[in-house]
């Protein structure tokens, strides 16, 4: 499939399996700051994952202008995203399944019972939207999905072409921020979004992580999106990542793909009100380790030239929350979807 979906049906087909407990761990130690992209702590190495690391990771489409929010240009009056779904005198709408009332379930549902009496470009259209909804945005099931997402997909051409990108990211940072204290207190907790793409990038960060709890492609190209450079990951336990972030001089990488200056616009622009905490990550990128130590006290000591050790204040605005970990049910709504809907999907769209 030779659009943004490839990669990700090629991904969704993997021997790749969900640990809650590595997303977990890192939702317990989240930096919190003053701006939309997400801040991670493993091993009390300070790690970004801003838009830019989320589409390193995932390949998916951007805004070719900027790192803004997608504004899709259309005419005024333009409405192409009903071209092919007019009522025509009396006549049924082309693609049924464009209405208010749709959720995920309802998708397959209609995929399954009725594409075999489908054209096959409302078919394709359908097949598209499926990994969108289930995989990438993975809301609730039961949930109505927008139907500005629907009607994106009757101009196939124009949805594969979409930035969906910045869509997707944003979804998973509203979702991660909505994980406040009180749920990670709990035993089980829902996490919607593209939460798969978080593993993945920490795996790749973290040199111990990935050795220990996945299988690397070694053939694979360092350009093709992190998401397709593993054969296999494992549900590890929580006391095994803590070990691990436990463990003496664990590698940590703060920024992933650091050489590859391609999306580093799609940075968040730096808030005012995160100077300390930015400061402070410029010299763990320059070599500098933090302990567990200066995150409690909330200074750090540096060397300046030969004159010995200083102390530099560096108070940053931040909390990181940590909780005892409890046993979870190692499964997201993503995954579920792509173990389960996924073969009929591609089933049906043959």
């Amino acid at each position: 499939m030779d659009t943004f979906l490839g990669p990700i049906v090629e991904f969704a087909e993997m021997d790749l399996a969900f640990s809650s407990h590595i997303v977990h761990h890192l939702l317990q130690r989240r930096i919190l700051t003053n701006n939309d992209e997400l801040w991670f702590v493993f091993a009390n190495q300070p790690m970004r994952f801003s838009l830019r690391e989320f589409i390193i990771t995932t390949g998916l489409p951007m805004d070719d202008a900027s790192g803004s929010s997608p504004n899709v240009k259309r005419k005024k009056k333009e409405k192409w995203w009903i071209k092919d779904n007019q009522t025509l005198k009396g006549k049924q709408k082309k693609d049924v399944w464009i209405n208010l009332e749709m959720t995920f379930l309802d998708l397959t549902y209609v995929l399954e019972k009725r594409s075999k009496k489908m054209q096959p470009e409302e078919r394709l259209r359908l097949a598209g939207s499926l990994p969108v909804e289930g995989i990438l945005l993975a809301r609730n099931p039961t949930t109505m999905l927008p139907i500005e997402n629907l009607k994106r997909a009757t101009d196939f051409e124009k949805f594969c072409k979409y930035p969906w990108a910045q869509i997707v990211y944003s979804y998973l940072v509203t979702e991660v921020k909505r994980i406040g204290n009180d749920y990670l207190l709990r035993k089980q907790y829902g996490l919607f979004g593209f939460v798969q793409s978080i593993q993945i990038w920490a795996l790749s960060s973290v040199q111990k992580l990935g050795e220990k709890f996945g299988t690397r492609d070694e053939s694979s190209s360092g350009n093709i999106p992190l998401i397709l450079q593993w054969r296999s990951t494992s549900s590890p336990s929580a006391k095994a990542i803590t070990m691990i972030a436990d463990g003496d001089k664990v590698e940590v990488t703060p920024i992933v793909g650091v050489h590859t200056h391609e999306y580093d616009h799609l940075v968040s622009q730096k808030n005012p009100e995160d100077k300390d905490l930015l400061d402070v990550f410029d010299l763990v990128i320059k070599g500098y380790r933090m302990s567990k130590k200066d995150w409690c006290q909330g200074w750090i000591q540096v060397e300046q030239g030969h004159q010995g050790r200083i102390d530099h204040v560096l108070k940053p605005a931040i909390e990181i929350v940590v909780h005892q970990s409890r046993k979870r049910k190692s499964m997201s709504f993503g995954e579920k979807a792509s173990k389960e809907f996924l073969p009929v999907i591609l089933e049906k769209n043959k």
